[in-house]
């Protein structure tokens, strides 16, 4: 008895302190599309905004936080060992059908509830604009989600963001006139800050 239930609570350990993402390759595609879609063409125009790029690591604690199947926001046990900041959305449905595409842009519509002149927000009972702040954060650089069918009929969704966005979320002004280095190119109104490659 003792060995099949230290099987068991090993087996238990491991699928939840070693989870990695259930994201695909389009699905990983499609995020960071829809991310940087908003981040460049959000408004006001943002003059330090970088592209998000894809991390495995904020993905599989993402993915390891979305199997306890809560809108509450949390991180596991283990340290990120990249960020010492990570942030965090989470969007949660009755409903099983996943559009990432669609969540994402759910969090970047508490636009509505963020008063730039005050840089505050100011959402009704219920609701909140900090997904919105942290998926146009400027400092920010990267980000890993992942996603979990509940038991229950829901379905979660867990982005993770390194390092954790702040208020106000950028810079405004001219595209690409604050990028955090001067050298490199502008990608489309994103500071593309690896590319110094200018002949």
């Amino acid at each position: 008895m003792k060995v099949v239930l230290f099987f068991v609570c090993s087996w238990l350990a491991l699928s939840w302190t070693e989870a990695a993402t259930n994201v695909t390759a389009a699905e990983r595609e499609e995020i960071l599309r829809h991310h940087n879609f908003l981040r460049r063409t959000t408004t006001p125009t943002p003059a330090n905004m970088l592209p998000l790029v894809w991390n495995d690591e904020l993905a599989d604690q993402a993915q390891e936080w979305a199997l306890n199947c809560t809108i509450e926001r949390g991180f596991p046990a283990r340290p990120n060992v990249t960020f010492s900041s990570v942030g965090q959305n989470i969007w949660l449905s009755s409903l099983q059908r996943i559009n990432l595409t669609e969540v994402i842009q759910s969090w970047y519509d508490e636009i509505d509830f963020y008063n730039w002149e005050q840089t505050r927000c100011y959402p009704p009972p219920g609701w909140m604009c900090t997904h919105y702040t942290q998926v146009v954060s400027a400092r920010a650089t990267d980000v890993g989600c992942g996603y979990y069918h509940c038991p229950n009929g829901h379905a979660v969704v867990v982005c993770n963001y390194g390092p954790k966005g702040y208020i106000p979320p950028y810079l405004e002004g001219p595209p690409c006139s604050q990028c955090p280095s001067k050298e490199g190119w502008c990608d489309g109104g994103l500071c593309d800050c690896t590319n110094t490659d200018v002949s």
